[in-house]
């Protein structure tokens, strides 16, 4: 029999079912996790005038505070991708936010810039590992006609985590430099905790179980997941079957056999951190390169990213689909990066106006990222497609971020401008369309 009968037998009524109290509840506490990470990385560089004030800082060590977790992250996502599919994705969703509360508490707590240095990198660490685990987690779940509304909302709570980040910090500005940065940094613990509790009692991926030859667990996490029973008959046929672990060589796999995707994930996400780190993680200073820096310009920065990620999650499943889509968020993206590049500063209107539109065009392609990796890559291997993006992708956000103090702010729009072209092109030619597929249609 085909295999594809054999994964419609089981994965038939996730694909097709209507979503449950149990799938919501997966996906809470994925976007629960995604909203820590929004807050932890953005905080930090609206946590930097404290740090300075009280450690004063070499340039270095405080262009390092600020870019120390994006590292965490790298090494998190390319550590954790692999880790995630040889044990499991249950394991490590439990481990990345036990670390991530620790991490943020230490951080808090730090008595110089060495402490605070290697507590960021633990904090990058575990929004590292909860990247790879929480796409792979929610999309093995969701079902088909609705997988690109559940992965692409499940970015935005990195925006909402970044929004309050930037109201809890001038919220605490009150308290003094040298004290607020402390709890704007501890606060981030509080999420992640929350998270953590919500987290307990969720069950391991049953796509994950059948790869690795769990055929009766698999069966059992299905029917607890739709609510419904697979018919006797098909349960009879899966149990008899002689299943095995599947065999993965993880990134030999993934850029040998599936070479034209991992280029076009990998591409796609280092184009955008490029975009991103400088734009978004960096937004204070290059608000204040531009001259719209304050509460007000941030706010309205991190509401219209949020905006843009729902526009995108309702048009990546109509007609115009994933491809489409991005092709229309790089180059609005690409126009607006121009704008500023090239419009004096003087035309403040201008500038400010297309500085927020960034934010919310950028995210009619930004969130694919989130859909792709696991759409294109097969179960075995899901996991460590998504670290190998994150990994690739935070590398050319760091280059970007230790770059940006030390080069002309004019010569750093023109590097972004063209990182944006390429972004628009990569789409152009190596993007396929994936929507209303199943996993299983579209990996193979």
């Amino acid at each position: 029999m085909e295999s594809r009968d054999v994964y419609n037998r089981i994965f038939g009524q996730l694909n097709t079912q209507r979503s449950t109290f149990y799938v919501l509840r997966l996906a809470l506490v994925s976007m629960g996790g995604i909203f820590s990470d929004g807050y932890d990385i953005v905080v930090i560089g609206l946590a930097l005038a404290g740090i300075k004030s009280l450690f004063h800082p070499t340039p270095f060590e405080l262009v390092l505070t600020g870019v120390v977790a994006l590292f965490g992250v790298m090494i998190g996502s390319l550590m954790s991708g692999y880790i995630t599919d040889r044990v499991g994705r249950k394991f490590m969703f439990i481990l990345d936010l036990i670390l991530l509360v620790v991490a943020a508490i230490l951080s808090s707590l730090s008595q110089n810039m060495y402490e605070l240095i290697f507590f960021r990198f633990l904090v990058g660490a575990g929004v590292g590992i909860d990247f790879p685990v929480a796409t792979s987690y929610v999309s093995e779940l969701v079902p088909a006609r609705r997988r690109g509304t559940y992965m692409t909302l499940l970015i935005n709570f990195f925006n909402v985590g970044a929004l309050i980040a930037v109201v809890i910090a001038y919220r605490l500005h009150p308290l003094g430099d040298q004290v607020a940065w402390r709890y704007m940094l501890g606060f981030g613990a509080v999420p992640a905790l929350v998270v953590l509790l919500g987290r307990l009692g969720i069950k391991e991926s049953p796509r994950w179980l059948f790869e690795r030859g769990d055929v009766e667990e698999a069966i059992t996490v299905v029917e607890e997941a739709t609510g419904q029973q697979i018919s006797a008959d098909d349960k009879k046929y899966l149990l008899s079957l002689k299943t095995r672990e599947m065999p993965s060589r993880s990134y030999v796999e993934l850029l040998t056999k599936y070479t034209r995707d991992a280029i076009f994930i990998g591409i796609f996400y280092m184009l955008f951190q490029i975009v991103f780190i400088s734009t978004g993680v960096l937004e204070p200073l290059f608000a204040q390169s531009l001259g719209v820096a304050g509460e007000t310009t941030a706010l309205l920065y991190w509401s219209f990213a949020i905006v843009g990620v729902i526009i995108i999650s309702i048009l990546v499943e109509s007609p115009l689909g994933r491809r489409n889509t991005g092709l229309i968020g790089f180059a609005g993206t690409t126009v607006l990066i121009a704008i500023l590049a090239f419009v004096p500063h003087s035309y403040s209107t201008v500038i400010v106006t297309a500085y927020i539109l960034l934010s919310l065009v950028t995210n009619l392609a930004a969130p694919l990222h989130f859909l792709y990796s696991p759409e294109l890559f097969p179960t075995r291997i899901r996991a460590t497609a998504e670290g190998w993006k994150q990994g690739v992708g935070r590398a050319a956000g760091i280059a970007v971020a230790l770059l940006s103090p030390f080069v002309a702010f004019n010569t750093l729009m023109y590097i972004i401008l063209a990182f944006s072209v390429l972004a628009f092109l990569n789409q152009l030619v190596l993007a396929r369309e994936t929507r209303g597929k199943t996993l299983e249609e579209i990996s193979g």
